[in-house]
């Protein structure tokens, strides 16, 4: 036998009859503990409907005398009716039948079982000497997943036996990676008793009498946990109710971020919490909880469907199914060397299919209709000898790296491989046009981390709770999707006993397991307090602490009705701080301790108890926080919880007052932990500007160049290239224009050559405003009346030229200001320099070069800036005043994933971006999909940083993009190229690289303090390999420099040194709001958090919303609250073009030289001193984030009266009747900032 536990219960094969089926029938609690009399009661009790003790018996199913009194018998609709009515029985229900819910996942969890030996895998030991029942369809016990090698004695407690009944297979047992000989689990020393329920294999049905016999005998036999992986209404008690019931543990299901790396689960994401709890009279599991078992369930897999979460149980964990960030990019190249990435699994080496292969062409419709059923084709396909099967998604599914399908198939047979719908149209195009039409498909790599974060999986079941409102279901989420399992033979997808399976029964497990730690951590836990731990420490954010989101289109962030309390955080539940733990008495559902609160339909006013047991510090302090609906008004009374070593326990109440003309509707919010009371000290960087070449926010936007794509280099370095916006005047007959090689700049080659067919006189005369070329810049080019504007380009032609520089109206016949060029020898690049005064002013203008000269002109480098930029640096001057305004105590630079790249070879390199313009040889940035000449490059943002008197704060490569890595072992010319940056900024200017910083015309050094290695890596493989190698170089030579990791330390310990830890977070404006206490309970030694992006998004932000605002300032406020533990902050992006508008910016901008600031901004302030007058200036902000107006007495204390002065003293009300008023070009102050001189300052 492969391991010590194994138990199968009565396999009694259950057939309907039309004269009678299996009813249940429930007795109460268990009235003594000798099991033979209670057995010998229930005889008694069936022989008085049925006439006799011998007809009694041999109608008897189950005896169920371990967790309550109780039996199954096969009776008559009449015979149950009278049985009904004998004293003593509660209820009689008809038998029911539920359906089996259908690794990277545990490192997602931060169960890693290298590296951080104090995570709850090591502290739990592993799981040692916990017994977990495992209820569901068996297992196949020859499976290498179960292998107990290594494992000790069975535990002397156990009780069970071992039993062994044919086929067995429980589909959640989760295995470790596929690409080593080896597994890994999670709980790896636990001990499983597996216990067979469902016997109806090819359906996957289980019968109510049969699991309630499961679960008494796991009661009998000692188990700690029971996990559940089925479906239905067995968790309830009556036909049209659904599992939904308060008392089970609602888990839904999360994508993982990785491809192999699964540890074996159990379960199916259920889990009952909650001790003595009895609700109504609900069939077997009142006795079940009086037994103090966790018990964890699947919450469903009728997603996205609202209401449709089947285990509502309270007493339930209910687990919902979550997504991993891992994904299997494989290159399909088709028979005219077109390659398209796809979605796929295939291990192999490259497959080239040729004529004859292509029998047809499979579309999925519905991924949930059709989840159960895909691998089916897969194997039809393979088996009838086809060498490979390609997928097309639905138009509507444009989620490349969601959940799916073609996951559940044979592992190693063939490749399969999905498509989204427009490059599905591409291949089925190539094959319909095709005489021979050939497909090659490449191995798949695996891709981990950014872009894929984890959502809440399509198919896991949703709440409200349809059952009992009241009660918050699912109650946490945990991988489900795509979750490599032990399979047995027979199964449909099986190939060397794997398949990747999907549903809220892989997420079970998960949580099963960790509730398994959790017993071996803190054995003397109850139920509930395991429950509420779970619960309120859940994330809400992703690794890089992006919002959660749910998958489908379109993206919709998720909430508590979609994953409970969040993603289940195994190693935040080991010490949770407090916990809420339900009582033994018979309450209001809404009263019930759990550690959510759910309000249906609220209308008016009202308040909730909960009690809290502190189990962290005997002497803490806390402050209790809430995420609140928009539309209610909440308080917690009493606000500070102050706990010492006589007072464990503290009641409190939350009411919850829903404001007028707010329909609130089902809503849910979730009690966060208890946050400790923390030390405030404000520092002179605390706010900033993180800027990012997004959004044209660079070229564009503050770098003032007007010409776009100035080299002729967007294509690249192939000829011809690609050289819009530049357009030629003139047609073919006059005028012929092409890209060749033939520039003088090394890095820039490509040059613009023009033909000119026509001439001053002859029989092919020019046209009167001549032939050539024109740009108009970024949607146009703003050219101002009076203003004056250098153009530079260089120029070569083997006859002398005569050329016209102009600036054109946007009706292309104004001319705002023109020179002329002569010259009788550019047989050599010649560099020519013109300036040009505007008669006019035009915000739609066009750059022009014309002849009237036959020959042939080469062109290169055409640039055109305002002379008025901000002291001569290129930046234009009205943004720059905007951002000096902001008194920035940093600039964060160049981004973002603008850093990082697509791919590195599209990445920031700052050696490319530094030295004279022309000599730059540009970039297109493949994240935001633009071409830049990189003119606002590494030199120039550090010169920005100076000229605001901020800090810089350098985000560069560590060899990692989106698509592709370098790996650790050849990382060096990575970490050297840094290390040249830092001494470009720092050093000598005698120095080799602090020398071309001179020769810039900087001699002096920059100040820079603060470099932060990549931006948003910390899931990639190669990360913290990299990190390491870059933070001991740069520490070696620069210790004084602070060094910021990518990885989140507000809620866990660092595995690594760091000096900062970059945070992100965008989200809508509720949770934004919530967040303002987002930092209470970190821990207050140890890296500090550099807030590097933040922004309110989607419908709230609008085009910067006074709702938008609000809620940022609120977030800020909660940052200067804990300045202690929050060196640094920055609203992400900065600059958002209108004419781009790929995300909601600080500050819009359009072509006309307008901006537009959203008052988010405002607040991101709270003193600076003043560098013209040298005064400090101080600012108190308020925020009211309701709709009800609220008198405030502001006091400060400290501040001699006579210090302070009038002059400059100012009270800023930002306020509108309607929370998504915006300002815009149109109204720029459709929402008023309405400054009021304070007369006297210190006192009014």
């Amino acid at each position: 036998m492969l391991f010590p536990l194994l138990v199968i219960v009565n396999g009694m094969t259950i057939r309907d009859v039309k004269e009678s089926q299996i009813y249940i029938v429930y007795l109460g609690d268990k009235p003594q503990q000798n099991h033979k009399c209670i057995a010998e009661s229930h005889d008694d009790i069936l022989a008085s409907a049925v006439g006799s003790k011998e007809e009694a018996k041999k109608l008897m199913v189950y005896n169920y005398k371990h967790s309550f009194s109780g039996f199954a018998a096969k009776l008559t609709k009449a015979q149950a009716k009278k049985l009904a009515e004998k004293p003593g029985v509660l209820q009689v229900l008809p038998d029911g039948r539920h359906r089996v819910q259908n690794t990277r996942s545990w490192i997602s969890l931060g169960l890693s079982n290298v590296g951080l030996p104090n995570n709850l895998l090591h502290q739990a030991h592993m799981g040692d000497g916990v017994i977990v029942g495992v209820v569901d369809s068996g297992i196949w016990p020859d499976s290498a997943a179960f292998n107990d090698e290594g494992l000790g004695p069975v535990p002397a407690r156990w009780k069970g036996v071992c039993k062994s009944d044919g086929l067995f297979m429980p589909p959640s047992i989760v295995i470790g990676k596929i690409s080593e000989p080896r597994w890994r689990r999670v709980a790896s020393s636990c001990r499983l008793a597996i216990y067979k329920a469902c016997w109806d294999a090819p359906k996957g049905l289980c019968s109510s009498s049969d699991i309630l016999a499961a679960m008494d005998d796991a009661v009998r036999d000692g188990v700690d946990v029971i996990s559940v992986s089925l479906g239905g209404k067995w968790g309830s008690t009556t036909p049209a109710s659904r599992e939904v019931a308060p008392w089970m543990i609602s888990v839904a299901a999360s994508t993982v971020d990785r491809a192999f790396p699964t540890p074996i689960t159990l379960g199916n994401n259920k889990t009952i919490m909650g001790h003595g709890l009895v609700i109504g009279k609900r069939v077997g599991f009142t006795g079940l909880v009086q037994e103090d078992l966790p018990k964890s369930s699947a919450g469903g897999n009728g997603g996205p469907t609202t209401s449709s979460v089947e285990e509502v149980a309270p007493w339930m964990i209910s687990v919902a199914a979550s997504t991993v960030d891992r994904a299997f990019p494989t290159p399909i190249t088709l028979g005219n060397n077109k390659t398209i990435m796809v979605i796929g699994y295939h291990t192999g080496t490259a497959w080239s299919l040729g004529k004859g292969w292509f029998t047809g062409w499979f579309k999925r419709i519905s991924l949930r209709d059709y989840a159960d059923q895909y691998p089916i084709p897969a194997v039809q396909v393979a088996d009838s000898g086809g060498l490979a099967l390609i997928i097309v998604r639905p138009l509507d599914d444009t989620d490349l790296y969601a959940y799916s399908d073609s996951m559940q198939h044979p592992i190693t047979r063939i490749p399969i491989v999905e498509v989204d719908f427009e490059a599905g149209n591409q291949i089925l195009e190539y094959i319909e046009k095709s005489y021979e039409p050939t497909v090659m498909i490449g191995p798949s790599s695996v891709l981990v981390g950014k872009p894929l974060t984890p959502k809440v999986a399509g198919f896991s079941s949703r709440g409200p709770n349809a059952l009992a409102p009241q009660i918050l279901k699912p109650d946490v989420a945990a991988p489900g999707a795509s979750i490599l399992a032990a399979v047995p033979p027979g199964y449909p997808a099986n190939d060397n006993g794997f398949a990747f399976m999907s549903g809220t029964s892989m997420a079970a497990p998960h949580v099963g397991g960790i509730v398994a730690l959790l017993r071996a951590l803190h054995p003397h836990w109850s139920p509930a307090a395991i429950k509420s731990a779970l619960i309120t420490t859940a994330w809400n954010e992703d690794s890089h602490m992006t919002p959660i989101f749910c998958e489908g289109s379109p993206a919709k962030i998720a909430d508590p009705f979609d994953y409970g309390g969040g993603i289940v955080n195994p190693n935040g539940a080991a010490y949770p701080a407090e916990q809420l733990i339900c009582q033994n008495r018979y309450i209001s559902l809404i009263d019930l301790n759990f550690p959510s609160i759910e309000i249906p339909a609220l209308k008016t006013s009202i308040t909730v108890k909960r009690r809290v047991t502190n189990v962290g510090p005997s002497n803490s302090v806390y402050r209790a926080t809430v995420k609140h609906p928009i539309g209610t008004v909440v308080s917690v009374k009493p606000e500070v919880l102050v706990f010492d070593s006589n007072t464990t326990t503290i009641d409190f109440e939350v009411t919850v007052d829903a404001e007028e003309n707010m329909n609130t509707g089902p809503d849910s919010m979730v009690i966060r932990k208890c946050v400790r009371k923390s030390s405030k000290k404000d520092t002179e960087t605390m706010f900033g500007i993180s800027f990012e070449e997004i959004n044209h926010a660079g070229a564009g936007g503050l770098w003032a160049e007007l010409v776009s794509n100035r080299g002729f280099e967007a294509g690249g370095q192939n000829t011809p290239s690609n050289i819009s916006p530049w357009s030629i005047l003139g047609d073919e007959s006059l005028i012929f224009v092409s890209t060749d090689r033939s520039s003088c700049f090394d890095r820039n080659r490509i040059a613009l050559r023009m033909e000119v067919l026509c001439n001053t006189d002859g029989g092919n005369i020019c046209p009167a405003a001549g032939v050539g070329v024109y740009n108009p810049g970024f949607w146009g080019m703003n050219i101002e009346q009076g203003k004056t504007y250098k153009v530079t380009f260089y120029v070569r032609s083997m006859q002398p030229i005569e050329m016209s520089v102009s600036l054109i109206g946007s009706n292309g016949l104004q001319k705002l200001a023109t020179a002329d060029v002569i010259d009788d020898n550019v047989t050599n690049w010649t560099k020519k320099e013109i300036l040009l005064q505007a008669a006019g002013t035009d915000p739609n203008s066009r750059l022009q070069l014309t002849t009237r000269k036959k020959g042939t002109i080469w062109l290169d480098q055409v640039s055109a800036m305002p002379l008025s930029t901000h002291k001569g640096h290129g930046f234009r001057q009205d943004l720059f005043n905007m951002l000096a305004d902001l008194k920035p105590g940093f600039i964060r630079f160049p981004g973002g994933s603008f850093v990082e790249g697509d791919w590195l070879v599209n990445a920031f390199r700052w050696k490319e971006t530094v030295g004279a313009g022309e000599e730059r040889p540009g970039h297109f940035g493949d994240v935001w999909q633009y071409w830049t000449d990189d003119g606002l490059g590494y030199f120039e943002y550090l010169q920005l940083a100076e000229d605001l008197g901020a800090l810089p704060v350098w985000v560069f490569n560590n060899g990692i993009s989106h698509n592709n890595q370098v790996d650790s072992s050849v990382i060096l010319p990575f970490v050297q190229d840094i290390l040249d940056a830092i001494e470009f900024a720092r050093g000598d200017p005698t120095s080799t690289w602090g020398s071309v910083r001179a020769a810039m015309g900087h001699a002096e050094p920059f100040d820079l303090r603060y470099v932060a290695v990549g931006n948003q890596d910390c899931g990639n493989k190669n990360y913290r390999g990299n990190y390491m190698k870059f933070y001991t170089a740069i520490k070696g030579a620069y210790p004084d420099i602070k060094i910021i990791s990518n990885c989140d330390g507000s809620t866990r310990q660092l595995d690594h040194p760091a000096d900062l830890y970059d945070f992100h977070v965008y989200t809508n404006a509720n949770s934004m709001f919530s967040m303002a206490h987002n930092f209470d309970h970190t821990s207050r030694s140890g890296p500090k958090a550099f807030v590097s992006e933040y922004a309110v998004t989607g419908n709230d932000a609008g085009r910067g919303s006074l709702l938008k605002a609000l809620a940022e300032a609120a977030f800020l406020l909660g940052l200067e609250g804990n300045s202690d533990v929050v060196e640094m902050a920055s609203n992400a992006p900065l600059f958002v073009n209108a004419n781009d508008g790929e995300s909601n910016g600080a500050i819009l901008l359009n072509s006309k030289l307008q901006a537009n600031s959203s008052s988010s901004i405002i607040a991101s302030a709270i003193s600076w001193k003043n560098p013209d007058n040298n005064r400090s200036y101080l600012r108190i902000k308020v925020v009211n984030f309701g709709s009800n107006r609220v008198s405030l007495k502001v006091s400060v204390d400290g501040l001699d009266k006579n210090s302070i002065e009038a002059a400059g003293s100012t009270i800023t009300t930002l306020m509108s009747s309607n929370a998504m008023a915006e300002n815009s070009f149109s109204e720029p102050r459709r929402w008023p900032q309405l400054p009021v001189n304070l007369k006297m300052p210190a006192t009014e």
